[in-house]
């Protein structure tokens, strides 16, 4: 799994796999137009497992990155331990 970016437009990106969506980013604005360190950034990440979809809401663009990150690394784990566990 080697999950990236691809910008829509200023404060959209898709998280894709490949060619794949399996989520999005999106930045909030603040409720101060003046004061864009109000704004927010929403992570979600698709998951269609019964829970719902895995959503964050961080001050700043690398929270949101790092957050994606961090589901990519669990996921991938999971998914060996899946694997391993079927062998």
């Amino acid at each position: 799994m080697t999950w990236h970016t691809n910008e829509l437009s200023p404060g959209s990106l898709l998280v894709q796999d490949g060619n794949r969506v399996v989520g999005s980013i999106n930045r909030i604005a603040g409720d101060d137009a003046s004061a864009p360190s109000l704004d927010r950034w929403r992570v979600e990440i698709l998951w269609g497992d019964g829970g719902g979809d895995i959503t964050f809401e961080g001050s700043d663009y690398t929270h949101a990155l790092a957050f994606v990150e961090g589901v990519e690394r669990t996921l991938a784990a999971c998914i060996r331990q899946r694997w391993m566990a079927m062998s």
